[in-house]
């Protein structure tokens, strides 16, 4: 189950959508255009840890799609799911909305699993051109396995540096 869960938290937004405009914050305007569009990983690592377990550590490798949004400046979805992940913009960085969590239910080796992901913390850092940004974020994951009835409780963390196509 850990290589899935490195696999869909380094998927963090695959799915592409476009927008674009500015919003007003505390009379400063936010350039929402320079974070929408395609991000492609240059590295990283997605570290998952469960008890009994060493840590799972999996290489970012897949892009990130930022679109504009209507109840926060950015969202991005989750790959393989419906779950939105929204992001405000200060500055140049975009910081996750606090209490965010995806639900996602998948089949794996013929059991029925369901993911529970809480982000703790979710930052998305632009360069000084915005050409390149890092990212880095971490949560709590519980993962169940419906067919056997088992639950276990893992941490993870990415850490990862991208560039806009």
């Amino acid at each position: 189950m850990r290589s899935k869960l490195g696999f869909l938290i380094s998927m963090l937004c695959a799915v592409g959508g476009c927008g674009s405009g500015s919003n007003e914050d505390s009379g400063k305007e936010k350039n929402v255009n320079t974070f929408v569009g395609v991000w492609s990983a240059t590295s990283g690592t997605t570290t998952t840890t469960c008890p009994g377990q060493g840590p799972s550590v999996d290489q970012v490798t897949d892009p990130e799609t930022w679109a504009a949004g209507s109840t926060s400046d950015l969202v991005q979805t989750l790959l393989g799911s419906s779950c939105v992940f929204h992001a405000n913009i200060t500055a140049t960085t975009a910081t996750g909305v606090a209490g965010q969590s995806c639900t996602i239910t998948t089949t794996e080796s013929g059991d029925s699993v369901t993911e529970v992901i809480n982000f703790s913390s979710y930052t998305f850092s632009l360069s000084a051109d915005h050409a390149t940004a890092n990212e880095n974020f971490s949560g709590t994951v519980v993962i169940t396995n419906n067919t056997a009835g088992n639950t276990v409780n893992c941490a993870f963390t990415q850490t990862a540096s991208y560039s806009k196509q």
